[in-house]
């Protein structure tokens, strides 16, 4: 079962998979950093919101005056009311310097103090500033504001939101957000898909397995060959020089253990170069050049790939090898000619010999036989 599943996941399943699942784990950890983004900014500007709209009511004169009177609610919440109305406030609560609340959303409890801790700031220091906090209503984002009458600090005004309200905006915003990152994912994916199959059709639909497999091959025929053999790009960077090629370019041990991938051909075998700069050279055979301290005869192969040149592979061997190699294959062929002769000689006797003794004259057979005994013996 895991090796079905293996062959199943060839390369382009595992591309697709791979950059799938980092699109959709970038998105989601940016969507979730926007969502929290977000419902920061919501809250802040709701702060904003709430202390803004408290420090108009704060500064409305007839609020400031009716804290002379004694009971100061009495012109306070017909005021504040219709103001909460039009901004949409959750509440507009004015209260005087002993918190004690002159106007709210609920009239029953005007007249009570007002409930929280976070109103000593305004009352006290005179700041305006926001807060959160739980009140009688629920959590909150608050703005306060202390109300000054002829300079002198004779209440506040606390304006809040709700932030179950607040976290309703940031849910409608994220919808369109997590909206927007699906249709990011979806496009990720179909893009995976598409380099997938491009980066599989440019590996001729090989596995890495099976690249890897094939070169080793290559390296084992590369090494193994006799030949010195060099494979140079257009550029003249070599991309390949096996051990047989080393040891003629190379006499020093330490040069030939190098590796020369991604060296210029014009640094190590100059040359070379001038034909691996010709893009449209034909091919070279059994052309005799001088490299290192040995004759040899290069043979150059252009590498063609969609009908454009990209490179070239040069096969060289030492001369003096191949003149003993052609000295011993005349010699064999000089041996074969003079087998051939015998041969030919022999079977003229036989026939002679046949003859004779089909014609009954055993006596002049026997004397060839003889005669040809006796020539034939050494010494």
């Amino acid at each position: 079962m895991i090796r079905l599943l293996h062959l199943k996941c060839n390369l382009r399943l595992k591309m697709i998979l791979l950059i799938s699942l980092l699109i959709i784990g970038i998105c989601s950890i940016f969507g979730v950093f926007l969502e929290h983004f977000i419902g920061k900014i919501v809250e802040d500007q709701t702060g904003k919101r709430a202390l803004s709209l408290a420090q108009s009511v704060a500064n409305i004169p007839e609020i400031q005056s009716a804290f002379r009177l004694n009971n100061p609610s009495v012109v306070i919440q017909p005021i504040v009311k219709p103001i909460q109305r039009e901004s949409g406030a959750e509440f507009i609560v004015v209260g005087d310097t002993r918190e004690i609340r002159q106007s709210h959303p609920n009239e029953s409890i005007i007249g009570a103090k007002m409930v929280g801790s976070d109103n000593d700031r305004a009352l006290h220091h005179g700041e305006s500033y926001v807060s959160k906090m739980e009140g009688t209503l629920g959590l909150s984002i608050r703005g306060k504001v202390p109300i000054f009458d002829e300079g002198k600090i004779v209440g506040l005004v606390s304006v809040g939101f709700l932030t179950n309200n607040v976290h309703r905006i940031v849910a409608e915003n994220s919808k369109s957000l997590w909206l927007t990152l699906s249709l990011i994912v979806l496009f990720g994916i179909a893009g995976a898909v598409f380099i997938a199959s491009h980066i599989k059709k440019l590996l001729h639909n090989m596995e890495p397995e099976e690249i890897s497999h094939l070169y080793l091959h290559k390296e084992a025929i590369l090494q193994s060959t006799h030949e010195g053999i060099i494979a140079v790009a257009n550029d003249g960077a070599i991309s390949a020089m096996n051990k047989a090629a080393k040891d003629i370019l190379f006499t020093d041990t330490e040069q030939k253990q190098l590796n020369y991938a991604g060296a210029s051909i014009h640094e190590i075998v100059p040359s070379l170069y001038s034909d691996a700069q010709d893009k449209e050279r034909s091919r070279l055979v059994n052309r005799e050049m001088v490299l290192g301290e040995d004759i040899v005869l290069v043979n150059q192969t252009p590498i063609v790939r969609e009908d454009a040149v990209t490179g070239s592979v040069y096969t060289f061997r030492k001369k003096t090898e191949l003149e003993t190699v052609t000295e011993e294959l005349s010699r064999i062929k000089q041996y074969a000619n003079a087998q051939r002769a015998q041969t030919h000689e022999y079977s003229n006797k036989l026939h002679i010999i046949l003859g004779l003794v089909q014609n009954r004259r055993l006596q002049e057979a026997i004397d060839f036989i003889k005669k040809k005994a006796i020539c034939s013996r050494p010494g």
